[in-house]
């Protein structure tokens, strides 16, 4: 029995020993899959066609384009037929400062992969060629084709009676200045025109014109400047009123382009005299009695017989006059008033 009892003992102690054994062979046997995808970082390429990992293999990965590493690790392994986590930490790559635009500029929110800059060009100048550019996966910048292009006008056109005197050397282009002159007549209009940034002038060109306006006299007025014609645009005439007239209307008329005087020539009135006639107050309690006892007022009648507003509308005209006639007047009452001889 003893015997027996120690075979068994041996036996178990053995089956144990296989026990672990073919646990520890299974653990070191356990395969992984394919590695996991993440959403910025994928396997590198040498491990893009294995589909089975042994126990303890490690993978490496890396940032999609358009990104690049911050940190963390780049690796996971197969442990027990699992994969460790993946730490690596990806970002957006940038592309840095925005690239130049002779006679213009490039404008953007950000700089990073995927973003986009716009192209602006200056005043007086036009986009050609692609108006945006983009960040690319590389970190640069893509190349753009966009110029800025100085606008442009046609020919200045030429006038009657008139030549450019500053054409612009070659083609007119933004801001370009044309002046003029006149060989006959007179400039109606401004003496240059420019080029805008629409591609046009900014006012017509002037005309050349002669221009002569008619003498001009004003009955009983006089000049005082502008004597001898002829009278070109923009000349004037002032003139003055002789004395008892009175004007009516400007003083100074100019020449103006269509040959006519602005504003119309003006007229010397006149001056109109008013006449105030003033009469004496009469005293009714002062009568002269007559044979007949009739009571005739003393200021109603003078010592010649005529009426006294008459004598006082004849000598209001002159002060020495008026004078002359308020003593006449107080003469005529002291004699109304004495008594009869």
């Amino acid at each position: 029995m003893a015997a027996h009892g120690g075979f068994n003992s041996i036996l178990l102690a053995s089956l144990l020993v296989m026990g672990l054994g073919v646990t520890s062979l299974s653990a070191q046997t356990a395969t992984c899959g394919i590695p996991p995808n993440y959403p910025l970082a994928v396997p590198n390429d040498e491990f893009a066609t294995i589909d089975t990992f042994i126990n303890g293999t490690s993978v490496t990965y890396q940032c999609i384009p358009g990104y690049s590493s911050k940190g963390g690790s780049r690796t996971i392994t197969c442990i027990s037929g699992m994969w460790t986590q993946l730490t690596l930490v990806c970002e957006k790559k940038s592309c840095g400062a925005l690239p130049e635009l002779l006679d213009g500029q490039y404008e953007a929110s950000d700089h990073l992969f995927g973003d986009t800059a716009q192209a602006f060009c200056n005043e007086g100048y036009n986009l050609v060629g692609k108006n945006s550019i983009q960040c690319l996966a590389n970190g640069q910048w893509d190349v753009s084709n966009a110029i800025c292009e100085i606008v442009k006008c046609p020919d200045p056109p030429e006038i009657v009676n008139g030549t450019i005197v500053i054409p612009p050397s070659g083609t007119v282009t933004f801001n370009s200045v044309i002046t003029y002159k006149c060989t006959v007549g007179d400039m109606i209009g401004e003496n240059s025109i420019t080029c805008t940034l629409h591609g046009n002038y900014s006012n017509a060109p002037p005309q050349c014109k002669v221009i002569n306006c008619a003498d001009v006299t004003v009955t009983n007025g006089k000049k005082e400047s502008g004597f001898t014609p002829p009278y070109k645009l923009n000349y004037a005439i002032t003139f003055s009123c002789k004395a008892g007239f009175v004007m009516n209307g400007s003083s100074t008329i100019v020449c103006r382009e269509d040959n006519q005087w602005s504003p119309s020539p003006p007229m010397c009135v006149a001056v109109t005299t008013t006449t105030t006639t003033i009469s004496p107050k009469t005293d009714s309690s002062s009568t002269t009695k007559g044979p007949n006892n009739a009571g005739t007022s003393s200021a109603a009648v003078n010592a010649s017989g005529k009426d006294d507003d008459n004598d006082a509308a004849l000598i209001v005209g002159n002060p020495l006059l008026l004078l002359l006639g308020l003593a006449v007047f107080h003469l005529i009452l002291l004699v109304g008033q004495s008594p009869a001889l």
